[in-house]
């Protein structure tokens, strides 16, 4: 079995030359990738704070695009965006090529997550207010030039213009949309197609109750030019916030993690923000004061419809088709128990659905109860290593 990635006396001494950091924090890691806190006692290089936050993966080229992402969005919202100080390549003891970034730590900050569900409704406003100015400035014609720059830049992506680290680089949204679909197939069959036609393209499953949609040249040149800068996991836990001195209010201090960042249209991102309801996010109330804040940055007409109605079918066709997954199953549930349905602007409350409350202990209480149902034998074992929430 592999071991999780750890920071060692060699990689340290590769990441910060000119002096060793006087303690490591972990924040978070894996068999792939280390998220830890460097404290310094003395500033050392003079130019860098006393506290950092390094992120490491194993090799890939990814990381890289990451930072030129996240880059691209600081320019535009520079107090949000945490600023990148270094990147670059190093090698573990164990002989592991790992990339790494040093990016500034945001002090006295928390996650927008651990505190939201105790937030008066006006303060909840204000903040979503903050974040859907900030989205705002990312959706400005001039980043979408540079972005495409950016993408020209890296390699072997000439003339590619829509996508990103994550999503790949492509040429128009018929490229994005066939890489999502292929990514969204289960290991053993195929649950969604797209196929080329002579006016466009059919995007279709193997559910019967969820119809192909087509979607003619038309809608994919309107969805090209509509094409921005997205975050594309802007959930609570990806939000950070700090305390306003000498009242009882948060502001918004920062928005981290830009690992899914994209040039798409904003219906892309609104359509994943509706698979991740009931799977990376809990929150409904931020669910739907998110979809209605930002209804305005999706333009009217079939071509974004269709493109939102695409991506909640290939996602659900694949969760379909998954055995014996916890995070699958416990969506399915947990949808089910908060009584929601699909509308207009995504999923609402339905007829007897109530009044929403958030519990950490009954989303708790559902997991173990599905744990203890299907035993050990299920695909993956706690909510951290569910795969029912896959950009």
């Amino acid at each position: 079995m592999g071991q999780d990635l750890l920071p060692d006396d060699l990689v340290l001494s590769q990441i910060f030359p000119e002096a060793k950091p006087a303690s490591i924090d972990i924040l978070a890691n894996n068999w792939d990738i280390c998220t830890f806190k460097a404290h310094f006692d003395t500033k050392t290089p003079p130019e860098l704070p006393l506290d950092l936050v390094v992120r490491m993966e194993t090799s890939t080229g990814h990381l890289e695009a990451v930072t030129a992402f996240q880059n691209l969005a600081r320019t535009q919202i520079p107090k949000l965006v945490p600023h990148i100080f270094s990147s670059g390549k190093a090698s573990t003891a164990n002989g592991l090529n790992v990339e790494y970034t040093v990016t500034e730590f945001i002090a006295d900050a928390l996650t927008l997550e651990s505190i939201w569900p105790s937030l008066p409704r006006p303060q909840q406003r204000t903040l979503m207010d903050a974040i859907v100015e900030a989205l705002a400035k990312l959706q400005q014609p001039h980043v979408r030039d540079n972005a495409a720059a950016l993408i020209a830049s890296l390699p072997q992506q000439v003339d590619k213009i829509i996508g990103g680290p994550h999503h790949g680089y492509h040429n128009d949204m018929q490229g994005l949309l066939t890489h999502f679909v292929a990514k969204h197939q289960t290991k053993n069959k195929a649950t969604s197609s797209i196929t080329p036609t002579q006016d466009g393209l059919v995007i279709a499953s193997t559910q019967p109750d969820l119809p192909a949609i087509h979607l003619t040249r038309a809608d994919l040149a309107a969805l090209n030019s509509s094409a921005v800068l997205c975050h594309n996991d802007l959930e609570p836990r990806n939000v950070l916030v700090r305390h306003h001195p000498g009242s009882n209010t948060y502001l918004l201090a920062a928005i981290i993690d830009w690992e899914f960042s994209a040039i798409a249209p904003f219906a892309f991102e609104s359509a994943l923000k509706d698979t991740a309801l009931g799977a990376a996010n809990l929150h409904y109330d931020w669910y739907r004061l998110y979809k209605h804040k930002t209804r305005r940055f999706i333009p009217d007409g079939e071509a974004a419809r269709k493109l939102v109605g695409a991506v909640r079918m290939v996602v659900e066709a694949q969760r379909r088709g998954w055995t014996r997954n916890v995070g699958a199953e416990f969506r399915r549930r947990w949808m089910s128990r908060e009584g929601v349905e699909m509308g207009e602007n995504g999923w609402v409350k339905g007829q007897g659905g109530g009044e929403w409350v958030y519990e950490k202990r009954r989303d708790e209480e559902l997991e173990m109860e599905i744990l203890r149902e299907w035993g050990s034998r299920s695909e993956d074992l706690g909510r951290a290593a569910w795969g029912c929430y896959v950009l």
